[in-house]
């Protein structure tokens, strides 16, 4: 198996993680650094509107970005020269831009593009750390104690915090935008205590931003139905977990229902 690969950005050295079956390339090559951009600023993560894989492709050609930090500091002029970039789209893109200069932090973790960590791991690190400073400072062990991470992915997010270059990188990215606190869910809110499983399309909730909301009125909401399940929210085309939540005398809603519920 060689030990370095031209391709690859950095000095082209390959490794293999431990815990993980593939090897991989020790710097982010071309390819890995245009997806994690896009990952960067995709709806779940920043959100940024506009920005889109062959504008990302071009401002990189361009060497107008490199990293995410380079995103907030672009400037009109530098927009505009871009072929087909006229001025509204420019405004458009910049005060899009400015609007994610605030994120949760959930959000801004998920957007790191940390290896083992998708959302819900990024929410269960932030909802346990509460502030950026709390996720940095902390051990391999600290993480490895929060419910529903283990031994892989808490050593695999306390590497990437402690390597010196990572350390720069959020230095240089928290001088543009603020990672702002965890905000804990109520204790007190319209479904506090209430398990909720998501099932089928919904009309004005993404699955995420469903959860999202849940969390907020106070609910812990679930991937699967069990005896301890409270309500089923079915949406258009629901699965098999509506039938399991009837076998369990689980309540099935709908989504108005859903909203009346957080609404109260």
């Amino acid at each position: 198996f060689p030990d370095t690969l031209d391709a690859c950005g950095g000095d082209g050295e390959i490794i293999r993680p431990a815990g993980e079956a593939k090897h991989r390339c020790k710097y982010p090559g071309d390819k890995q650094k245009q997806a994690e951009l896009e990952h960067f600023v995709s709806k779940q993560c920043f959100d940024i509107e506009g920005l889109g894989p062959e504008i990302i492709e071009k401002l990189r050609f361009e060497d107008l970005i490199e990293n995410p930090a380079d995103i907030f500091r672009l400037e009109k002029d530098e927009l505009l020269d871009l072929e087909r970039f006229a001025e509204k789209s420019a405004s458009n893109l910049l005060a899009s831009i400015d609007q994610s200069r605030k994120i949760s932090l959930p959000r801004f973790l998920h957007a790191l593009s940390i290896p083992h960590v998708g959302a819900e791991t990024a929410r269960l690190i932030a909802k346990e750390c509460i502030t950026l400073e709390g996720v940095r400072s902390a051990d391999a062990a600290d993480f490895e104690d929060i419910d529903g991470i283990g031994d892989i992915v808490a050593q695999s997010v306390y590497d990437w915090f402690a390597d010196s270059e990572n350390q720069k990188y959020l230095d240089d990215l928290l001088s543009e935008m603020t990672a702002q606190n965890y905000a804990r869910d109520s204790e007190d809110g319209p479904l506090a205590d209430k398990t909720i499983v998501f099932t089928g399309s919904l009309d004005d909730f993404t699955r995420q931003e469903a959860k999202d909301v849940a969390r907020k009125a106070g609910a812990n909401p679930a991937s699967s139905v069990s005896g301890n399940t409270d309500y089923v929210v079915a949406g258009d085309n629901p699965g098999s977990k509506v039938e399991q939540g009837r076998e369990l005398g689980v309540d099935i809603i709908d989504e108005s229902e859903f909203q009346s519920l957080i609404n109260q």
